[in-house]
């Protein structure tokens, strides 16, 4: 509801993402108020440079430490 990156519940691997609008914006633009996790988007589950698009900056309350260290990504799909 608040827009922002929360841990899943337990024992579940993939949750989904609603759709997002993507954009271009200069980064003097950016806002610096809000903490976010720049989470690295791929093309399927197999994470190597052949299958990287972009990465995607998440709101978050936790420190971006936290989602690196858990290994959170976005993927375009499962399979």
């Amino acid at each position: 509801r608040e827009n922002k990156l929360v841990d899943s519940a337990p024992k579940i691997l993939f949750s989904p993402l609603p759709v997002l609008y993507v954009t271009a914006l200069m980064a003097q633009d950016k806002k610096k108020d809000d903490v976010r996790y720049q989470c690295p988007v791929y093309k399927i589950p197999k994470r190597t440079d052949l299958n990287y698009i972009f990465d995607v900056d998440i709101r978050t309350e936790d420190p971006p430490q936290k989602w690196i260290l858990r290994g959170v990504a976005l993927l375009c799909s499962k399979d």
